[in-house]
């Protein structure tokens, strides 16, 4: 489970998003952007930022 979309997309074939436990669907990355993802995660649109941060 993570976050880092930029990562997930270049080492991952397909993507599986839940959202408050249940499975909202999978795509396969090369059809998905972090924009779509974003979407399936929230439930709506929002942008999405290139610089994802490590916490301190």
């Amino acid at each position: 489970i993570t976050h880092k979309l930029k990562e997930t997309m270049e080492i991952s074939d397909r993507v599986t998003v839940l959202r408050d436990g249940k499975t909202i669907g999978t795509v396969c990355t090369a059809d998905a952007t972090p924009d779509s993802l974003v979407e399936m995660m929230v439930g709506r649109s929002l942008p999405v930022h290139d610089d994802e941060r490590t916490p301190p």
